[in-house]
């Protein structure tokens, strides 16, 4: 899949649209074929613009190295959000910035059982804190500053000061790098800063 698509964008490219004004976007399995276009693209000397990883799914990719999943250097910028590592997602910080949501718990704030009940959200049941990746990433959409971020050198974020050092989601830009913590609301609208 992620060879199709790098040839679909080298058409793009041959018929006047760079490579390097391309956002691509993908979600577990897209986030690795998006990978894999890159590194395709990379190979021909053609550089995708940006890559976002929305959970770039672990099981099967866990034992390969970064020519075996979504990595830093696949596009000019790679952003990757974290919701679900170790489990469906991506532990490991594998792009050039990554976000982890509610810093870095495997299970998202309502996705237990009688959080889903309570807040109506029953049809999430499957894969919860996974598909959160997407659900947090559409919301940034239309409230980019939604999700402050925090660097922190910290896997559980404790003794880092909170400040807003970028954002999570379409707020992302270019030169961002390392691992950047946030917190969410448990169901939605899950971005805390309403703007």
């Amino acid at each position: 899949m992620g060879g199709r698509f790098a040839k679909f964008v080298e058409f793009l490219q041959n018929v006047g649209v760079p490579a390097s004004s391309l956002h691509v976007i993908g979600f577990s399995l897209g986030a690795e074929a998006a990978g894999f276009a890159g590194k395709a693209l990379n190979s021909r000397g053609i550089r995708l613009g940006r890559i976002t990883g929305l959970d770039p799914a672990y099981p099967g990719y866990s034992l390969t190295n970064n020519n075996g999943h979504l990595s830093r250097g696949d596009a000019i910028f790679v952003d990757v959000l974290h919701t679900n590592p170790g489990v469906l997602g991506f532990p490991q910080a594998i792009g050039d910035v990554d976000f982890y949501a509610n810093p870095g718990k495997w299970i998202q704030p309502g996705c237990w059982v009688d959080q889903l009940l309570r807040n109506n959200e029953l049809r999430f049941i499957y894969g919860c804190s996974h598909n959160r990746a997407w659900r947090l990433y559409a919301e940034s959409v239309s409230n980019p500053a939604g999700f402050p971020a925090t660097l922190c050198r910290n896997p559980v974020f404790d003794g880092c000061t909170v400040q807003i050092d970028g954002y999570m989601g379409s707020g992302a830009n270019h030169p961002m790098s390392g691992k950047m913590y946030f917190k969410t609301n448990e169901r939605p609208p899950f971005a805390r800063n309403r703007v």
